[in-house]
C-alpha cells in the first residue's frame, strides 16, 4: 500500500483525495495511513470486493475515481499512461492480455472494444486476458455504474 501511495504522489503531488475501505486488519491500515479517508465494509468477510468497490463510490467526492485494489504492486509509469484518460474523465480498466488462471478478474471486450463482462467467471476460451485492478470511474459514469 505504501509504493502505491508513493506512486500516486509521484504523478498526482500530495494534493488529492485518498480514501481507503478497510475491514479485514483495518486498525493496521488506518494506523500506516493515518492522513487517508477511511470506508469501513462492515461485511468484508461475507462479500468480495465489488461491495468494498460499492461503498467507496457511494461515500467519494463528486468527481471521478482513481479505483485500486489493495494488493496491486506496479511500476509508477503507468499512471503516466493513463493520466490522460483521467484529466479527459474517460473511464477504463487497465489490463493484461496474457493468458490468466481460475483466480484472477478476466475480461471481454466488445466489437468496438468496450469492455463487456468483468468478472472471476469468464470463460478462459472467452477471456482477453487479466483486469490488473487500476481503474478509473469518470464522474459522468459513476451514478450508471453504482
Amino acid at each position: 500500500m505504501h509504493q502505491q501511495l508513493a506512486n500516486l504522489q509521484s504523478a498526482f503531488g500530495k494534493k488529492f483525495n485518498l480514501s481507503i475501505v478497510v475491514g479485514y486488519k483495518m486498525e493496521q491500515i488506518m494506523e500506516h495511513v493515518p492522513d487517508a479517508s477511511f470506508v469501513y465494509n462492515e461485511n468484508f468477510d461475507q462479500t468480495n470486493t465489488s461491495k468494498s468497490l460499492l461503498k467507496a463510490l457511494s461515500n467519494s467526492a463528486s468527481g471521478g475515481v482513481l479505483w485500486m485494489n489493495g494488493d496491486v504492486v506496479f511500476d509508477s509509469k503507468i499512471l503516466d499512461y493513463v493520466k490522460p484518460f483521467i484529466q479527459n474523465e474517460q473511464s477504463f480498466v487497465t489490463v493484461n492480455v496474457s493468458s490468466v488462471s481460475d483466480e484472477e478478474v478476466k475480461y471481454t471486450i466488445d466489437n468496438n472494444g468496450f469492455i463487456d463482462l468483468l468478472s472471476k467467471s469468464v470463460p478462459h476460451d472467452l477471456a482477453g486476458g487479466e483486469a490488473v485492478g487500476i481503474n478509473y470511474v469518470s464522474k459522468y459514469d459513476k451514478k450508471k455504474f453504482i
